[in-house]
C-alpha cells in the first residue's frame, strides 16, 4: 500500500495549502477593521460597544476552544480535505450572516458560526505534518504561517477600502471570497492522509479537554505549551483590542486601521521568510522562538506608553517580529508525535489558542470600555502592558526549555 504522502508530490500539497490559507486569512483580515464600527452601528453608538466587541470575540474564542479539537480529530479520521472545506465554507456563511444582520443578535449568530468552523489553520498544519521529513515540515510550517501573515496584509487593507462603500458591503465581499476559496479546496487540494493511517474517532480525543491532555503528555514540553498559550493571549489583542484602541483612543477610521494592520502583517511575513531562509538553522528552534517572543514583549510595552506615531511604528515592527514564535513553537510541540496524532495535536493547539482568544478579549474589552467611560488613557493602554508581561514570561520559559534540551542533547 502506498502512502498518500508518497503518491502526492509535496510541492503540490504545500502550494495548494499556501493559496487556500492565504485566501482564507484574507477573508479573516478583511473584516478586522470594520468589526468595532459594525458593532457600534448595531448598538446605535452606545459606549458599551467596546465591551460588546470584546465579548463577541470571547464568544468566538470559546466556540473555537470547544470545536477546534473536534475538527482536528475529524481530520485524523475522515481526511484533511473535507474538514478543511467545511471550515472555509463556514466562514463564508458567518460573514454573510454578519453582513446582513439587522441587529446585534443575528450578528452574534454569525460570530458563533465563525467560531464553530474556525479550523483552517489547524487542519492545514495537520496536512503539512503529513509531508515526509523534518526539513519539509519546518519549511511547510513557515510557509503556512507566512500565508496567514500575507492574508493579514491584503485582507485589512482591502477591507478598509471596501468599508468606504459601507460596512455591510465589506462583509459581503469577504463572504464571496470565502465561497471562492471553498471551491479551490475542492479543485486544488489532494487528500494527504491515507485511509490506512487514519485513527479511530473518539469523543475522548475530540473534546477540548481530551485534546489538551495530549499536550500534557508531551515529555518535557510543558514550558513550550505554556509559552504558546501566553503568546496567543498576547496576540489575541489584535483582532479586537488593538482596533478598539486605534478607533477609540486615536479616532482612526477603517481605512487607516486597515493600512496599519496591513503594515504590521507585511513585517510579519518578512519575519516568517527570514525563518525559512535559515534563521532557525543558525540559532536553533528554541532560541529563535525566545528572541521572537522578547521582541513582541518590547513592542507591546511600547504600545502601553502614551501614544505617539513614531512609537506606534516601532512597536508594530517589534510585534511583527514575534510572528516567528508561532511556527517555531508548533514545530517544537509536533516533533515527537506520529502522523495519526498530528491532527489531534493541531486541534489541541488551536483549542489552546481559542482559549486565549476567549479570555483575553473579554478582559481587555472590559478594561477598554471602562477606560473609555472614565476618559483614562492609562486604562486604554493597560491591556498592552499586561500582554507585554505575558510575552516576556513566555520568552523566558522557552529559553529555559532550549537550554534544558541542549543539556540533554535534544537540540
Amino acid at each position: 500500500m502506498v502512502d498518500a504522502e508518497a503518491a502526492t508530490p509535496n510541492n503540490r500539497v504545500l502550494w495548494s495549502l499556501v493559496v487556500i490559507v492565504f485566501l482564507d486569512f484574507v477573508c479573516v483580515g478583511f473584516i478586522m477593521p470594520v468589526v468595532p464600527g459594525m458593532v457600534r452601528t448595531l448598538l446605535a453608538g452606545n459606549e458599551a460597544y467596546g465591551w460588546v466587541t470584546g465579548a463577541l470575540q470571547a464568544l468566538s474564542g470559546a466556540l473555537q476552544f470547544l470545536c477546534g479539537a473536534l475538527f482536528g480529530v475529524l481530520s485524523d479520521r475522515v481526511g484533511r480535505k473535507p474538514v478543511l472545506g467545511i471550515s472555509v465554507a463556514g466562514l463564508a456563511l458567518a460573514n454573510l450572516l454578519r453582513g446582513l444582520a439587522p441587529n446585534i443578535w443575528i450578528f452574534a449568530v454569525g460570530t458563533m458560526v465563525s467560531g464553530v468552523t474556525s479550523a483552517t489553520s489547524a487542519v492545514a498544519l495537520a496536512t503539512a505534518s503529513d509531508l515526509r521529513g523534518t526539513a519539509n515540515k519546518a519549511h511547510a510550517f513557515g510557509l503556512i504561517s507566512a500565508a496567514v501573515g500575507a492574508g493579514f496584509i491584503v485582507g485589512p487593507v482591502l477591507g478598509g477600502i471596501a468599508a468606504a462603500s459601507g460596512l455591510r458591503f465589506a462583509y459581503l465581499v469577504a463572504a464571496s471570497l470565502s465561497l471562492l476559496t471553498a471551491v479551490l479546496v475542492t479543485v486544488l487540494l489532494p487528500e494527504t492522509h491515507s485511509s490506512h493511517r487514519r485513527s479511530r474517532f473518539s469523543w475522548g480525543r475530540a473534546n477540548p479537554l481530551g485534546s489538551l491532555l495530549l499536550l500534557s503528555r508531551l515529555p518535557g514540553r510543558l514550558g513550550a505549551t505554556l509559552s504558546f498559550f501566553l503568546f496567543q493571549c498576547a496576540m489575541a489583542l489584535f483582532p479586537a483590542s488593538f482596533v478598539l484602541y486605534l478607533t477609540g483612543a486615536l479616532n482612526w477610521n477603517a481605512t487607516q486601521i486597515g493600512a496599519t494592520i496591513g503594515i504590521l502583517a507585511t513585517i510579519y511575513v518578512l519575519a516568517q521568510a527570514s525563518a525559512s531562509a535559515g534563521l532557525i538553522a543558525r540559532l536553533g528552534v528554541a532560541r529563535t522562538s525566545a528572541a521572537a517572543l522578547l521582541a513582541g514583549a518590547i513592542g507591546l510595552a511600547l504600545l502601553s506608553a502614551p501614544p505617539a506615531l513614531p512609537l506606534i511604528a516601532v512597536a508594530v515592527v517589534a510585534i511583527s517580529v514575534s510572528a516567528l514564535a508561532q511556527p517555531t513553537l508548533k514545530l517544537i510541540l509536533s516533533a515527537e508525535l506520529p502522523a495519526g496524532e498530528q491532527g489531534e495535536l493541531q486541534g489541541g493547539l488551536e483549542g489552546l489558542a481559542a482559549l486565549a482568544r476567549m479570555i483575553s478579549p473579554a478582559i481587555f474589552g472590559l478594561i477598554f470600555s471602562e477606560g473609555l467611560r472614565a476618559g483614562s488613557g492609562l486604562l486604554l493602554r493597560l491591556p498592552f502592558a499586561l500582554a507585554a508581561g505575558g510575552m516576556l514570561i513566555a520568552a523566558v520559559l522557552i529559553y529555559l526549555f532550549g537550554r534544558a534540551s541542549a543539556a540533554a542533547g535534544d537540540a
